[in-house]
């Protein structure tokens, strides 16, 4: 009897049985590779099934010693390595696993051999060329790496004709495939959180069937470093390693420091900030956490359509800009706030924050709020559009005891600037004013044009603005001006 356990990333074969008789003719050779082809086939069918599977075959009488089973023979060693850009993100920057493989061997009356090893059928015409004959589980898509290894043990022969039993353990499968991964994962994972990040992958063979691995590797694969390669190696080359640099993929937000996400409520992204130590995750249709280390802070604004402004959340606990203790302000209201108000009493000219808005009176667009894990927003699903901004800092500049606020008010430009129909979401409001209104000007003629630009809208401008000026020649053609100047539009504030 022959059984076979697959579990998860690694196949585990075992073998037993007792001596074979030797094949003593060509009837009988093409018998035994038949079979040899069709256990592939039937190990290969039910190691993807996630149910328990099984399946027997059975290997012709006459099928002797050359058909052989070494359990010792080779092994698979992964090694994991944290991109260097991420390393200080980590758990641990270098992982790695061994695995013992084993090999199931036929020796053709011509000399030629076919080897069974880590779930791939290999054809040797000669000991230093080696066919690929069945793809053994290792598979490269995009920045995607699977691997899944057979392990060979239980035994050293099979006899003829003897059942071959194959079956998939699937507890024993989620279980091996736990610890492989809680093993290995540590180097693509950041720490406290369940976000990736790129790594480098080694897989070294050793194995006297080495030259095999490297051939399937450098045929049948893609984005892959094979050393050596086939044509370096020879018969007695025992050892190939493969390494898959930029594998995996960074769970990271992809927006402006220090913005996490800015788009609609209900299309929340769901990734990690590194710069901030901050993630924000879709948690329902409508609804988002934003969470982060000790150190990290985070404020949220919306966009009101119905007051044509933003609305910031401000809160005393858990690390959110509050509004600062001024002579018009007790320094401890908690709640919503448009950015005008905030901006105001920030200035110290404004009036007294309204003392109306708080956590039990949200906006109609506002759900739910809960700062238990992070801050939990719950949009209403009339307002599932809204536009919210979102910010997250990994110091503690938003509502510190020196009022030094840098929160969510200093990004609603850049906020802005991201969104479809940026200009109807944008707190600035720049009004260009030229001091007449026709020139009139030929080539290499110069004449000064002076142009005022005030900012007239909610914040100070914060993001740089390129100035062009169009011209219109005698046949009503417009064109951009080529122009020099010698001083800095700078910072425009309001």
């Amino acid at each position: 009897m022959i059984s076979m356990t697959i579990i998860g990333a690694v196949l585990i074969v075992a073998l037993a049985g007792s001596a074979l008789q030797a094949i003593n003719d060509e009837t009988q050779d093409s018998l035994a590779r038949d079979s040899f082809h069709e256990m592939d086939n039937r190990l290969s069918g039910i190691s993807g099934s996630q149910v328990a599977s099984e399946t027997t075959l059975r290997f012709p009488e006459g099928s002797g010693s050359d058909l052989s089973v070494n359990e010792s023979e080779g092994s698979v060693n992964i090694s994991v390595e944290t991109a260097d850009e991420y390393r200080n993100l980590t758990e641990e920057n270098a992982t790695h696993i061994e695995q013992s493989l084993g090999a199931v061997v036929y020796e053709g009356q011509d000399g030629s051999e076919l080897v069974y090893q880590g779930g791939g059928l290999w054809e040797y015409p000669s000991p230093s060329y080696a066919v690929v004959r069945s793809n053994p589980p290792l598979s490269r898509t995009d920045q995607f790496l699977t691997f899944r290894f057979a392990n060979i043990s239980g035994a050293t022969s099979i006899s003829e004709g003897e059942d071959v039993t194959a079956r998939q353990d699937v507890s024993a499968s989620e279980q091996r495939s736990e610890e492989i991964r809680s093993q290995l994962s540590p180097a693509w994972t950041v720490q406290g959180t369940g976000y990736t990040v790129p790594v480098i992958i080694n897989i070294t063979i050793e194995s006297q069937y080495a030259l095999a691995w490297a051939t399937y590797a450098e045929e049948e694969m893609s984005d892959v470093e094979v050393n050596p390669t086939p044509d370096e190696m020879g018969p007695d080359d025992t050892e190939v390693t493969l390494t898959f640099e930029n594998t995996g993929t960074a769970d990271f937000v992809d927006y402006p420091d220090p913005i996490v996400y800015t788009g609609p409520a209900s299309e929340a992204a769901t990734g990690f900030d590194p710069r901030a130590n901050a993630s924000i995750a879709r948690t329902g249709d409508n609804s988002f956490n934003v969470s982060g280390a000790q150190n990290q802070r985070q404020q949220l604004a919306f966009y009101n359509t119905s007051e044509e402004e933003w609305l910031i959340h401000s809160r005393v606990n858990g690390g959110n800009v509050q509004p600062p203790n001024n002579g018009n302000n007790a320094g401890n209201q908690a709640g919503w706030y448009t950015v005008s108000e905030m901006n105001e009493a920030l200035d110290g000219a404004g009036p007294t924050l309204p003392t109306n808005r708080d956590d039990t009176e949200d906006p109609p667009e506002i759900d739910g709020f809960s700062g238990s894990g992070g801050d939990n927003y719950t949009f209403n699903s009339s307002y599932a559009d809204t536009r919210v901004c979102v910010v997250a800092y990994s110091d503690s500049n938003i509502g510190d005891n020196s009022n030094d606020v840098d929160g969510v008010s200093n990004q609603l430009e850049t906020c802005a600037s991201q969104l479809d129909n940026s200009s109807r979401y944008m707190p600035t409001n720049l009004e260009i004013d030229i001091d007449q209104d026709n020139y009139n000007s030929v080539v290499e003629e110069q004449e000064t044009v002076e142009v005022e630009v005030e900012n007239t809208g909610a914040v100070v401008s914060t993001s740089a603005h390129d100035v062009g000026l169009f011209v219109e020649d005698g046949n009503g053609n417009v064109r951009v001006a080529d122009f020099e100047s010698n001083e800095s539009i700078g910072d425009i504030t309001r």
